[in-house]
Parts: C-alpha cells; sequence; structure tokens
C-alpha cells in the first residue's frame, strides 16, 4: 500500500508493470487511459488496473489529487520509496519526482517499462 499525491496537471506516462494496482481516488479528478480505454475517474472513484495494462493518468483537477494505492502482490511500494523522498509530518513537502532516465532505470527493476 502507498499513498501518493499528483500536482495539478501532473501526469505519469503510459507505463506497464508486472503486478496489479487498485487506486482509491480520495480527492481530485484524473484522466485515465488503461487497455487503450480513456476515462475521468472523480474524487471516491475506485481505480484497478490489471497486471501488465499499459497505463497512464494526469491529473485535471485544479487542486493535487491524492490516491491511495494498493499493489498485488505486494512490494512493488518500494519503488516509490527508492525513486521518491518522504513526507514528514511538519515538514515543507519534498519537490516532485522528476521520471529521468535514472528513475526508469531503478522501475526496470521492478519489472516496470515505459510503452
Amino acid at each position: 500500500m502507498a499513498g501518493a499525491e499528483l500536482a495539478h496537471r501532473g501526469r505519469v506516462r503510459i507505463g506497464a508493470h508486472l503486478v496489479g494496482d487498485d487506486a482509491d481516488l480520495l480527492d481530485g479528478q484524473l484522466e485515465m487511459e488503461a487497455n487503450d480505454t480513456v476515462f475521468v475517474a472523480d474524487a471516491g472513484s475506485f481505480i484497478f488496473v490489471p497486471r501488465e495494462a499499459p497505463h497512464r493518468f494526469k491529473n485535471i483537477s485544479n487542486t493535487p489529487t491524492r490516491l491511495l494505492f494498493l499493489f498485488f502482490p505486494g512490494g512493488f511500494e518500494q519503488f516509490f520509496l527508492d525513486i521518491g523522498n518522504p513526507v514528514i509530518e511538519g515538514q515543507e513537502k519534498p519537490s516532485a519526482v522528476q521520471y529521468e532516465p535514472d528513475v526508469m532505470r531503478v522501475a526496470a527493476e521492478y519489472g516496470m517499462r515505459a510503452v
């Protein structure tokens, strides 16, 4: 399980990974694409992405979106810990992760690939 925040107009490019993921969209609105189907998810939506399905999402809200991910089988949440910076209560939030080639190198270690 991992929590995530996606900045206003933030996006995650098309990728696929060896684990499936479910996400509860806690706040905001996302444009999602999975398996060549594009749809809009609003706060309160439950999102399911099958294992190895190409998918992407983009924040189309005027505010950050917050998601709670559940990965199956577990372990993929470590990817986010490896590439990101944790949010520590009482401290300023770290800057957003930039998806540079070194991040994709780490992603490959977790069976993730750009599509």
